[in-house]
C-alpha cells in the first residue's frame, strides 16, 4: 500500500557487475528521444573522466553512422553513462548538437527504423532493439516498407556503429557492446546477465515510437 496522491515507488535494478549504461539523447522536431545502449568493460571500473570520453566516443560513433540516415529535424543532444556496478560508481557525460543530413520531406515523430541487435541465444519475448529517429518520406514504398535501399544503407550503418562501440577503450580498459537480461522464464534474476552483441538486423517495416508525438493535446 501506499499513501494517497503519492506514486508508488519502483524497487532499484539489481547491480550489474563491470556494466555501464550509455543513453544518446536528441530531438526530433524539438520532441525528445533517446537509444539506450549496454558497455562491457574489462579492466579497472572507469573514472568519471574517463565515463565523459567514453560518452564523446559513444556520439561520435552514433552521429558517423546514424546522422546520415536521419532528416534534419533530428538533433543530438548528449550523452550520459552510468556503471551499474553498484549505487556508488561513477557516471559521466558530454554534449553533441550534431543534426541528420538526410534531405527530403521528414515523417512524424514516432515514425522509427527498428535496429534488431542479434546475440547467441533464443527465447520468447523482448529482444535489444534500438529505434533510430531515421528515413524521409522518399524511403517508404507502399506505405508500409523501407526501401531495399534505405535498409541496405541502415544495415551497414548498424554494423559500423557495433564495430566502433566494441572498438572503444579508455583508461586501459576495454568495452564490448552488449544486452543486460533482468529476467528469465517470468522471474527477475538478483544478477543480470549480459550477453554479447553478435550483429544487427534493420527491419523492412517502420516501427513506431508513440512517446516521440508527445502528450495529448485538447481540443
Amino acid at each position: 500500500m501506499y499513501a494517497p496522491g503519492r506514486q508508488a515507488q519502483m524497487p532499484p535494478l539489481p547491480d550489474a557487475a563491470a556494466i555501464v549504461r550509455v543513453r544518446v539523447t536528441g530531438t526530433v522536431n524539438g520532441a525528445p528521444f533517446n537509444n539506450m545502449f549496454h558497455l562491457q568493460y574489462s579492466g579497472a571500473a572507469p573514472s568519471v573522466a574517463q565515463l565523459n570520453a567514453l560518452c564523446t566516443s559513444v556520439l561520435t560513433a552514433w552521429q558517423t553512422n546514424f546522422k546520415s540516415l536521419c532528416p534534419t529535424t533530428v538533433a543530438l543532444a548528449g550523452a550520459d553513462a552510468q556503471d551499474l556496478t553498484n549505487a556508488s560508481a561513477a557516471s559521466g557525460s558530454a554534449t553533441d548538437t550534431t543534426a541528420g543530413t538526410r534531405s527530403g520531406t521528414a515523417m512524424p515523430n514516432s515514425v522509427a527504423a527498428c535496429v534488431t541487435w542479434k546475440i547467441n541465444n533464443r527465447y520468447r519475448g523482448g529482444h535489444p532493439r534500438t529505434y533510430l529517429p531515421a528515413g524521409v518520406i522518399a524511403d517508404v514504398v507502399t506505405g508500409n516498407r523501407w526501401t531495399d535501399a534505405f535498409v541496405t544503407a541502415a544495415d551497414t550503418a548498424a554494423t559500423a556503429f557495433l564495430t566502433a562501440m566494441n572498438a572503444i577503450t579508455e583508461g586501459g580498459a576495454t568495452y564490448k557492446m552488449v544486452c543486460l537480461s533482468y529476467v528469465r522464464n517470468k522471474i527477475k534474476l538478483t544478477v543480470p546477465v549480459p550477453y554479447t552483441i553478435q550483429s544487427a538486423l534493420v527491419d523492412h517495416r517502420p516501427d513506431t515510437q508513440r512517446r516521440r508525438l508527445g502528450r495529448d493535446i485538447a481540443a
